[in-house]
């Protein structure tokens, strides 16, 4: 599990997963709810550079019929590239190296991150256990008993603090030094350019012929009736070992049977538990990342209807279909996997993420946005006169139409408001309202 709220790196996350996964040869399935989380990770993905040179990572955007003809398009130009420039005897051999190079260099990283763990985990029981502590004392005046199990938690305590004590304090330039970014990107850009080079051998021969069939549709049939055996999904994994897809089109995916060695589902807490059942069934092992302080999925089952089936069936409140997202569920039901919560804040100024802070994650999150200014957070006061038509406030329209011509730079770039009222906004600009959800960088964000 690795859980927090926006801004937390939690895209990141997910690309230092997949770039493990590669360093050991694993395979990964990669899904959400929505298109919008997985094309961002596809975009970081795809972003990465070994010096001037793009790294072309080994990775397959599906999902809808469009995505998949987009995918064989793809592969024809990457199929093209293998055959005129292979890699040369030198970049094979630099190859060998870095990868003995890096298995040493990793196998030192996780000995220092072993050790953070474990202090960490020390602190956590170290706090528990003197929060407990203090509530024994404070009751012991009452209850003579308690003091008895305060001796036991005080010798506890010692000895837990005499292990933390034992640890070496590692920073994180400590770990970063271990490897250098440079010989990583170069791997990475050597590894998959030798990965895609499986795209001329035999074994593949079948999905070679495919994406050379000249008519698009005849094409698309055969890729998709490839994909939907074992083996013809294993030679796409050969030669692509991370697909990305929506929770939905992974039905086209082969039968309902573990094939990627791991699942990583973005906005978990946005997915359904039916249909987040479509990658787990293809997965051995699974990375739920999301927050469940977020938007639940939308579900259109009736709630009366919800409400017979859980009487019915005896269902558990942990897997109500209509109050649980995936996340939710397997929170609920699952003690024993790690947890992991992104406390750093990178994103938003002190005085936009404050309120959530306290309210949803305990004052938890450490703030580690950008310098905070007088007005990094605004209320505009608009004075409204009654209305007699519903959903409408003329003088908050007026008064959004002045903000934005008033404010050119930076232009604000996401307007939220309720749909009904959005429409009278547009006829009133005469101009496409933006995306309601995503403001970038320092763009203000109007919310009605």
């Amino acid at each position: 599990w690795a859980e927090g709220p926006p801004g937390t790196g939690k895209s990141a996350t997910i690309v230092n997963v997949l770039l493990s996964c590669f360093l050991n040869n694993q395979t990964a399935l990669v899904v959400s709810n929505n298109n919008e989380a997985i094309d961002n990770l596809d975009r970081k993905l795809n972003s990465l550079q070994s010096g001037d040179r793009r790294i072309t990572f080994p990775i397959l955007r599906l999902g809808s019929n469009q995505r998949i003809e987009e995918a064989l398009v793809q592969i024809k130009l990457l199929l093209d590239q293998a055959q005129a420039c292979p890699p040369t005897r030198e970049e094979r051999e630099e190859l060998k190296t870095l990868t003995k190079k890096l298995a040493g260099s990793r196998k030192q990283m996780n000995q220092l991150l072993d050790q953070i763990e474990t202090r960490l985990e020390l602190d956590e029981q170290i706090e528990s256990l003197e929060g407990v502590l203090n509530q024994l004392r404070f009751s012991s005046r009452q209850e003579p008993s308690a003091q008895m199990t305060a001796m036991a938690i005080e010798s506890q305590l010692a000895g837990l603090r005499r292990q933390r004590q034992t640890l070496e304090g590692v920073s994180e330039d400590e770990i970063q030094a271990v490897q250098d970014p440079r010989e990583v990107l170069r791997f990475l850009d050597l590894k998959s350019r030798a990965v895609l080079q499986r795209l001329l051998n035999k074994r593949n021969e079948s999905l070679r012929s495919i994406v050379r069939i000249p008519n698009p549709e005849d094409r698309f049939l055969e890729f998709r009736a490839l994909i939907q055996q074992r083996e013809g999904l294993e030679q796409v994994l050969d030669c692509f070992p991370f697909l990305i897809s929506t929770n939905v089109s992974c039905s086209k995916l082969a039968s309902a049977e573990p094939i990627f060695d791991l699942m990583i589902m973005d906005e978990a807490g946005q997915c359904s538990n039916p249909l987040s059942l479509l990658p787990m069934a293809r997965c051995r092992r699974a990375l739920f990342v999301g927050d469940p302080s977020q938007l639940q999925p939308v579900i259109t089952l009736p709630a009366s209807r919800n409400t017979h089936l859980v009487w019915d069936y005896d269902i558990p409140q942990a897997y109500d279909y209509k109050m649980n997202s995936i996340l939710s569920t397997m929170l609920k039901i699952d003690t024993i996997s790690k947890f992991i919560l992104l406390k750093h804040h990178y994103r938003c100024a002190d005085p936009i993420i404050a309120f959530s802070n306290q309210k949803y994650y305990g004052g938890e999150l450490v703030l580690c946005g950008p310098p905070s200014s007088p007005d990094a957070l605004t209320l505009i006061d608009v004075h409204s006169s009654a209305q007699k038509q519903k959903n409408v406030a003329m003088e908050e329209v007026a008064e959004i139409v002045r903000q934005i011509r008033d404010h050119p730079q930076p232009p604000i770039m996401s307007i939220i408001l309720p749909s009904t009222f959005s429409i009278i906004f547009h006829h009133l600009i005469i101009v496409p309202v933006p995306h309601p959800k995503y403001g970038r960088g320092n763009s203000p964000v109007l919310i009605q």
